[in-house]
């Protein structure tokens, strides 16, 4: 079985940064991910995070941040490395697809849905890059 490891990081929203965390926490149980969580608010996004690999990095500048979180992510040894943002949620399809991948490519998304909890709408947009949300970064 392909070894993947998610990184996540997460400031603020604390409501919907524990959805997104219960999310994953669920289903690394059921596909063996590992999931590496970077937070900038100590015990409060420790809390967060319980169960689950975490950090305690500076918020800015984010690069670094996820920077950090990818040289945690290296103590996995993983086949590939999954970014995610604090409100990113992915469906199980998706994830079957990433351990099905035999590839030393990057992968993304060029098309994503956006919903507005304010306004009770979703849009649907599409580029011609890949999307963060998701990126696939294989071991290679």
């Amino acid at each position: 079985m392909k070894n993947i490891v998610f990184i996540i990081a997460i400031y603020q929203r604390h409501d919907l940064t524990k959805i997104v965390l219960d999310y994953y926490r669920k289903l690394s149980k059921k596909y063996g991910f590992t999931v590496v969580v970077a937070g900038s608010e100590v015990q409060i996004s420790k809390d967060l995070a319980k169960g689950l690999i975490y950090i305690e990095t500076p918020n800015e500048p984010l690069t670094a941040k996820n920077n950090a979180m990818m040289l945690k992510a290296k103590d996995f040894n993983p086949d590939a490395v999954v970014l995610l943002g604090s409100d990113d949620l992915i469906c199980e399809n998706v994830i079957k697809w990433y351990y099905s991948l035999d590839t030393e490519k990057v992968m993304g998304f060029s098309d994503i849905y956006f919903y507005s909890t304010q306004h009770k709408i979703t849009s649907h947009l599409t580029l011609v890059k890949h999307f963060g949300a998701g990126r696939y970064y294989p071991k290679s």
